[in-house]
């Protein structure tokens, strides 16, 4: 069966509501393997913004949609759809971080330029793959120059919904949480890991993969579509 597309530059569900296969619509799974409930939103005064490449909208393996789950102060903005405004608001508040591995692209260091707790209000994260991560920051109006937050390397662990292109490279949701956990909430990281990992075990179920800590069920192409 032919794999039905959304509108070019439009995320599916701004263009046609909810999906139309039957799959939740919080976390994109199928309702009998939905994760919605699976933890209970948690207060924090740090706001977190994701910034996701617009084709991660159709995708059921992104994490990002999965943080307000955790969350309650975080929302989910999709970047790059064409004719659709992007909104840069809170970019420029005081205690604005990005979460991001250093400029040079290597693996994540520990040595962000804030790492006080009573610096931080929100965090920005941008979303997709490496490269459409990279080309957010790059593009989108107000990141490059925000200072950036990262946290020593962490290897993933438990089952992967992708293959990770490095030992330290993790989802949206762990990377949140991992930051959450050095900026002093162990109970977000907790939560965020608890989460990904049943997430990661149902994800690989839903497509009748294995279920181990090397599992993939949705390799990422080699190239991806010039959305420039």
């Amino acid at each position: 069966m032919a794999r039905r597309k959304g509108v070019p530059g439009r995320p599916w569900l701004a263009e046609h509501g909810p999906d139309p296969r039957g799959r939740c619509a919080g976390c994109w799974l199928r309702p009998h393997l939905c994760v919605c409930a699976v933890v209970e939103p948690l207060e924090t005064p740090i706001r977190v913004i994701v910034v996701r490449h617009h084709h991660e909208a159709r995708k059921s393996a992104n994490s990002a949609r999965l943080l307000p789950l955790v969350v309650r102060n975080a929302e989910v903005r999709d970047y790059g759809a064409q004719d659709v405004p992007f909104s840069t608001a809170g970019f420029d508040e005081p205690g604005t971080c990005l979460l991001f591995p250093p400029a040079d692209g290597g693996a994540p260091t520990g040595s962000g330029d804030f790492m006080d707790p009573s610096f931080v209000r929100t965090l920005v994260v941008p979303d997709g793959t490496w490269a459409q991560t990279r080309r957010i920051v790059r593009r989108a109006p107000g990141l490059r120059a925000l200072p950036r937050l990262n946290f020593p390397e962490r290897a993933a662990v438990g089952p992967r919904v992708l293959t990770p292109p490095a030992p330290w490279a993790v989802s949206t949701l762990e990377a949140v949480g991992f930051a959450f956990g050095a900026l002093g909430r162990p109970d977000i990281e907790a939560a965020t890991a608890t989460l990904y990992s049943v997430f990661a075990t149902r994800s690989l179920r839903e497509r009748n993969r294995p279920i181990d800590p090397g599992a993939s069920s949705e390799d990422e192409p080699d190239g991806e579509p010039n959305d420039d």
